[in-house]
């Protein structure tokens, strides 16, 4: 039977079988598939770091509430066009928590941690390499009101310093 030839009523009771949904649904899925996956594709591949680092940028959490909290520190190298640099080879990361904060290092990532020493002081050796452009400290701030961590970092082949003190606060 031709569909011209249904009443309409026929038609208004007719439903699709399962056959033909699960047809429907097989040509359907590769299509919602690759809709979905389409965005990634679509993204931008990385883009490489400048060779020519001119100076330091710093990003972390200032300050924390009575008690302390997690934080993430970052130095990033920079260049001229403030665009992400390799980290020169040279560069030391020192990290000098207070006396009588409650300091703990969770993890680093960009450079070797070495510390702490006889004076609490840690210190992050950046990694050679030509793409990577910053150093990543995950770390712990607690202790008495006023407690502090200080992050300094230096390279010498390009003159460059830069620093950042997170702080215990009520």
């Amino acid at each position: 039977m031709s569909v011209e030839n249904m009443s309409d009523e026929k038609m208004k009771n007719r439903r699709p079988s399962r056959r033909t949904l699960l047809k429907g649904a097989a040509w359907a899925a590769p299509a919602v598939t690759l809709a979905a996956a389409t965005p990634a594709f679509a993204a931008a591949s990385p883009v490489e770091p400048s060779q020519d680092p001119a100076y330091f940028a710093t990003g972390g959490r200032a300050t924390y509430p009575t008690g302390g909290g997690t934080g993430v520190f970052t130095l990033e190298s920079l260049d001229n066009d403030n665009n992400a640099a390799v980290m020169p080879s040279d560069t030391i990361l020192t990290i000098t928590p207070s006396a009588g904060a409650n300091f703990t290092i969770n993890s680093v990532t960009g450079g070797t941690l070495s510390g702490p020493d006889g004076n609490g002081v840690y210190t992050v050796t950046a990694t050679a390499s030509t793409t990577i452009s910053e150093i990543k400290v995950n770390y712990t701030l607690g202790g008495a009101v006023g407690s502090t961590v200080t992050f300094s970092g230096t390279s010498a082949s390009i003159s460059a310093t830069a620093s950042h003190t997170a702080t215990v606060q009520a």
